[in-house]
């Protein structure tokens, strides 16, 4: 923002950044919601970027095989991170899309140093990192994971550096062109490893996916007003429980009052329990509306 970029700019440096160092829970093979308020116009919209199941899957195809819904090529849906990043730029952004990418590559190739919640969740996947391949639908797959093991093939620890240089080329060619994700010459390539481990997408799939724009949820609190994203975010969950809390009138000094953090946790307990009733609007517009409306009072 110092060199007159927008939010939108700064979300998506730091969207592409998070995914550079905590590749673990974050980046471009993943899915991306973002609800964003333009000052000028008063409004806000939402972007649903979710991963989409590829057109070759079916209701049954985890039958008897439950662990392949988590782990394996099966596993894998349309990632929609960059497609979000994206149409958020071309409505919201101000700064040219390379520059906003820029840093992630840099610190890709030259390397970051490890920290203590990646090397967390590299150390409970050490036997999957350090193996001398996985074996997946029969094949075996040796990954690329070089970028996070010592010469000694162990995983690196707190304070070692990691540099990944196919990353920050895949960053480059999202840099150069965002749409060759999904149809150019990275799809492409997306295509062809995926082929090796047997999975389900396919190039239509990376053609075919959208993403979708509508209006937020919104609800106030106080004298404020609050924007959330819709289902299948949590967005509606968060605006229940702010709608439970509400009604108790807390405050500043509510943060120490035993009775005040009770009713806290309770509305999160209540929140959560509803959570499994969230689903796809696109699949279940009916259900999700009623759901949302029940759960809101809007």
């Amino acid at each position: 923002m110092i060199k007159g970029g927008s939010a939108v700019d700064s979300a998506i440096a730091a969207i592409a950044c998070e995914g550079v160092v905590n590749g673990y829970h974050s980046g471009i093979g993943g899915a991306s919601f973002m609800t964003v308020y333009d000052e000028k116009t008063k409004k806000a919209e939402f972007f649903n970027c979710r991963e989409r199941a590829p057109l070759a899957s079916t209701e049954d195809m985890f039958k008897d095989k439950p662990n392949e819904a988590m782990h394996g090529p099966l596993a894998i849906a349309v990632p929609g991170e960059v497609k979000c990043m994206k149409e958020a730029h071309a409505r919201y952004g101000s700064l040219p899309w390379s520059d906003i990418f820029q840093p992630s590559v840099d610190l890709a190739r030259n390397g970051w140093e490890l920290w203590n919640y990646t090397y967390l969740a590299m150390e409970d996947k050490a036997d999957f990192l350090q193996g001398d391949y996985i074996s997946w639908a029969g094949k075996n797959w040796t990954g690329n994971w070089e970028p996070y093991l010592k010469d000694n093939g162990k995983i690196k620890i707190i304070g070692d550096k990691i540099k990944d240089e196919e990353l920050a080329k895949t960053l480059e060619m999202i840099q150069q062109d965002p749409d060759s994700f999904y149809n150019g010459l990275l799809a492409d390539l997306i295509i062809e490893d995926l082929k090796e481990l047997n999975a389900t997408i396919t190039k239509e799939d990376l053609q075919n996916y959208k993403a979708l724009v509508s209006s937020p949820l919104e609800s106030t609190y106080g004298d404020l007003k609050f924007f959330f994203p819709r289902a299948p975010s949590s967005g509606p969950i968060l605006q229940l429980m702010m709608n439970i809390i509400e009604g108790y009138k807390l405050s500043p000094e509510s943060r120490v009052d035993p009775l005040a953090n009770h009713r806290i946790v309770e509305s999160m307990k209540h929140g959560y329990a509803i959570r499994t009733g969230l689903g796809d609007p696109e699949f279940y517009p009916y259900d999700q509306a009623d759901l949302e409306k029940k759960i809101t009072g809007f």
